[in-house]
């Protein structure tokens, strides 16, 4: 085992510290696929390392170790992991295992409130646009447990012009139609179990930004309108409380937004895909790895039969 457990670790931070310039470098679509699941194997294998960092000290609990049917001095002696290191990831998994249920409940009270919200807001004509008399500039997008709505206020639709309305339209819809709200939710829970992906959850909500505005920008045909469109709303975008889960055109880094608009069509390098491709390869050899060692560690720990504890019968 030795040194690999903390690979993991090490492969998580090094995403989480460059999840956000990733995510300026990725196409959206893909990138925001790549990056969750590379996040999501990331935190299981951190998970995993955390999970037999903190098992070499567990296990020489006397009580824990007669159930177990090992060695605590044999345990011991052959535990490369110091004491102090196996008690500290012992703590990390159990704030995880609080930080992923309150992440997890969280997110489902807003998709709940969210629904809740959407059934009170009646479209005109059966449409699934809401427009609210407010003459601060909003526009978002509210998902719900089936579809969602798009509000904009009467703010938002006076600042723009009709060309750059059917920008704000298409890119609202967009984030109703791929689920992006799931998206964000996932990164939210991916980081909860993995608290050194903390850039995950900004990359993710640029990314899934930037899919709308090229959803937007194919909509209308024309990415300098879809540009000027999004640099305007977003801009003028109030930055008040709104409901859970929303979307909304203002977020993320809007002067990156624009730049990526008026640049062509970006594409997945052939440097960067391989990059990702052999990170996610070392993280399962990783984690097949460390099991192996974890295996053979409690192995040779192992006490003859005679030896096991026996719990007598009732």
């Amino acid at each position: 085992m030795h040194l690999i457990v903390y690979v993991p670790l090490v492969a998580s931070l090094l995403l989480g510290v460059s999840a956000r310039w990733l995510a300026r470098l990725l196409p959206p679509r893909l990138g925001t696929r790549l990056l969750l699941g590379a996040g999501a194997a990331f935190a299981v294998t951190t998970a995993l390392s955390l999970g037999v960092l903190a098992s070499t000290y567990l296990g020489q609990i006397p009580v824990v170790a007669a159930f177990g049917g090992w060695s605590v001095h044999v345990l011991r002696h052959d535990d490369p992991v110091p004491i102090p290191v196996a008690q500290l990831a012992a703590v990390a998994v159990l704030l995880v295992v609080g930080l992923v249920t309150a992440a997890a409940v969280r997110h489902a009270a807003d998709l709940v409130f969210g629904n809740r919200a959407c059934r009170g807001l009646s479209p005109p004509a059966g449409g699934d646009v809401v427009v609210v008399d407010e003459p601060a500039p909003e526009a978002y997008a509210l998902a719900g447990l089936v579809g969602g709505r798009v509000v904009v206020t009467t703010g938002m639709l006076r600042l723009l012009r009709p060309d750059e309305r059917r920008v704000l339209f298409a890119h609202e819809r967009a984030h109703l139609r791929h689920h992006h709200h799931a998206y964000r939710a996932a990164a939210d829970l991916v980081t909860a179990s993995c608290p050194l992906l903390a850039g995950l959850p900004a990359a993710i909500r640029h990314l899934t930004e930037r899919w709308a505005d090229e959803v937007a920008s194919d909509a209308v045909g024309d990415r300098r309108l879809a540009a000027r469109a999004v640099a305007r709303a977003a801009l003028a975008t109030s930055r008040g409380r709104r409901p859970l889960p929303a979307t909304a055109i203002g977020e993320g880094d809007v002067p990156d937004r624009v730049r990526s608009l008026l640049a062509p069509r970006p594409r997945l390098g052939a440097g960067l895909a391989a990059t990702l491709a052999a990170a996610l390869v070392v993280s399962i050899l990783t984690a097949a790895q460390i099991g192996r060692d974890t295996d053979g560690l409690f192995d040779q720990a192992d006490l003859p039969p005679a030896h096991h504890l026996v719990l007598p019968r009732r």
